[in-house]
């Protein structure tokens, strides 16, 4: 649902692969809100100021800077859920300098709706409608992760930057705390914690989830051996792959030239989408929506006949039938990707139908199991058409040249 509320949005913005040229053999700062960040504030000052690398702050790490009068070089944000707008309510009220947003197509609803400066988009490979409506890029699409860090560090690692600097990258508490100074949640401990190695050697108190983030960062990591990564994240969890340094010595050693353009928001490489492609890829998708109308009306009747009805051809025709449904691309990108665990559970169970001798007891397994599926599938169809329509009025919309929403 997200990917059909933000196509407006990803159809006009660029790519961040766009910007590719700006960021690779340059550093950049990947800033997280753990409650190491309240110690570099003065440090990121300087930094940006000098313009000795791009900082790009992650999630909730936004209040933080607003709460410091600290403006990043861009945002990313990723959550799917309706919470999500939430974050960058702070920003948006009390800023009136603006910075770009860098979102997930998949990002919760409402959130690009109300961010009033540049957007740039990510590829997700959880995005069904991004990777039917586009053409095949360059770039990477990105693995869905369990943080938007994760996210954030496969762009910068794909760019090919020539250090990545993990700043408030905790993956850990410290002294109780969850988030840095000026993020609005809570920061008590929870009560189920874990003990893994911190970056100076000494145990850190961490959760299931947070170590997860931590492995999935240390396994792209890993992917990239000859990537420069260094954490600077005090008191924090040790991260496989990426060194720690503390961001003063990392500023004197490697941070020394200004390589920021302060304007690399406005000057994409190209961000021009393929007009024609994307009109022909409509065009297809509304076959398939026909088309699929009609199999639903099929089944229904094929259904209908099997209660009073079990012949073999029957059966055999009710088979095509599924099989006609399972082909439909609007059924592959839409409606089985909202109904994937159904879907696999109902597959599972094929087996039993096809081996049930008994005539009676195979329809009665058929119309039970195909059944639910059938119905929860095409409720779907009813409740995504105003979105589908709503994606196709804006490729109608689509102007001679790309346009940029900010």
């Amino acid at each position: 649902m997200n990917s059909f509320r933000n196509f407006k949005y990803t159809l006009n913005t660029p790519s961040i692969f766009d910007y590719r040229k700006h960021f690779e053999n340059k550093p950049v700062l990947l800033v997280a809100a753990g409650p190491s960040l309240q110690d570099e504030i003065e440090n990121l000052r300087q930094i940006k100021e000098n313009g000795t690398a791009y900082i790009f702050c992650v999630g909730s790490a936004i209040n933080c800077f607003i709460e410091n009068g600290l403006i990043p070089d861009a945002a990313f944000t990723y959550d799917p859920s309706t919470e999500n707008k939430k974050v960058f309510s702070r920003a948006i009220n009390e800023n009136t300098t603006g910075f770009p947003l860098v979102y997930g197509t998949t990002v919760g609803e409402d959130t690009l709706d109300q961010f009033p400066w540049d957007k740039i988009h990510i590829p997700i490979n959880q995005d069904p409608i991004y990777s039917y409506y586009f053409k095949p890029a360059k770039e990477i699409v990105l693995q869905d992760a369990p943080s938007i860090a994760v996210i954030t560090l496969q762009v910068l690692l794909a760019m090919k930057c020539s250090a990545i600097i993990l700043v408030g990258q905790n993956f850990a508490y410290r002294d109780n705390q969850f988030y840095s100074k000026g993020v609005p949640y809570g920061h008590s401990e929870s009560p189920n914690q874990l003990t893994v190695p911190g970056v100076n050697g000494t145990p850190v108190k961490t959760t299931a989830s947070l170590d997860l983030m931590r492995k999935e960062m240390e396994h792209y990591i890993r992917l990239y051996p000859q990537a420069a990564i260094i954490n600077t994240t005090q008191d924090g969890a040790s991260i496989l792959g990426a060194k720690f340094q503390s961001l003063t010595d990392t500023m004197q050693t490697s941070l020394t030239e200004k390589v920021v353009s302060p304007n690399w928001s406005n000057q994409p490489e190209n961000g021009v989408s393929d007009h024609n492609h994307i009109h022909s890829r409509k065009q297809d998708m509304l076959k398939q929506y026909q088309q699929i109308k009609q199999i639903f009306i099929q089944m229904q009747a094929a259904m209908l006949k099997l209660k009073n009805d079990q012949s073999p051809a029957l059966f055999q025709h009710f088979d095509e039938l599924f099989k006609t449904l399972q082909q439909n691309m609007y059924f592959q990108l839409f409606l089985r990707q909202m109904n994937r665990v159904r879907y696999e559970q109902l597959y599972s169970k094929t087996v039993t139908i096809k081996i049930e001798k008994n005539a009676e007891r195979k329809a009665a397994l058929l119309l039970q199991l195909f059944g639910q599926f059938l119905y929860d599938v095409y409720e779907d169809f009813r409740k995504i058409q105003p979105y589908f329509d709503q994606l196709n009025q804006t490729i109608d919309q689509l102007p001679s040249h790309k346009a940029r929403l900010r």
